[in-house]
């Protein structure tokens, strides 16, 4: 694949950020960013881009340091909400058996479904609903990122993570810079932590 100067920028911009993860930097590489964006030249900038209709795209960085953080295998099935673009997911599958995807608006998600498809890829699920409600008849999950923000860890996601799963996203009362949170589920309780801060969402 011969990547534009756009890709190749972002991925130095990146480097530069701090983000040494091959796998993580490969991810960008492949998945066409600007495929997901209204705006292709735009969309290879390392910021949250917004999209009209279509939500916005979450900002590299702070997408690729969430998905490092949930510590996924190959044969995990991972929740990933809400679907917007499709561009999350579509990074997600490359790292998962599974990414299944919750988005409210249903010709938001077809959109998305027809992205995901041109891109050939087919372990991607999605479903029209409530994002925070997640999906409990897919349930449990061994690993939920969560790419819009909230104030609290939403209770019902978290019981749809298996023992010792991981939900990560940003998650926190201050407006101005999102806490990005990591929360292990365990069998007695809930264990948080601070992963990194954006303000970003």
């Amino acid at each position: 694949m011969t990547l534009g100067a756009g890709a190749i920028q972002l991925l130095m911009d990146l480097r530069r950020a701090g983000i040494s993860d091959t796998r993580m930097l490969a991810a960008v590489e492949r998945t066409p960013r600007d495929a997901f964006a209204t705006d292709p030249e735009g969309a290879w900038k390392d910021a949250a881009v917004p999209l009209g209709p279509d939500g916005f795209l979450s900002r590299p960085h702070d997408l690729v340091t969430m998905i490092a953080a949930l510590g996924l295998g190959d044969r995990q099935r991972v929740l990933q909400i809400p679907t917007g673009t499709g561009y999350e997911a579509a990074l997600l599958a490359g790292f998962c058996r599974w990414v299944y995807t919750v988005e409210p608006d249903r010709a938001r998600r077809r959109r998305a479904d027809d992205r995901l498809r041109a891109l050939g890829l087919g372990n991607v699920v999605s479903h029209t609903g409530d994002p925070l409600r997640g999906w409990p008849e897919q349930a449990p999950f061994d690993a939920i990122l969560l790419t819009e923000g909230t104030a609290e860890v939403p209770a019902e996601l978290l019981a749809q993570l298996r023992p010792g799963g991981v939900l990560v996203g940003p998650i926190g009362r201050d407006a101005r810079f999102h806490p990005l949170l990591r929360a292990k589920r365990s069998e007695t309780g809930v264990e948080t932590e601070v992963i990194a801060r954006t303000s970003a969402f």
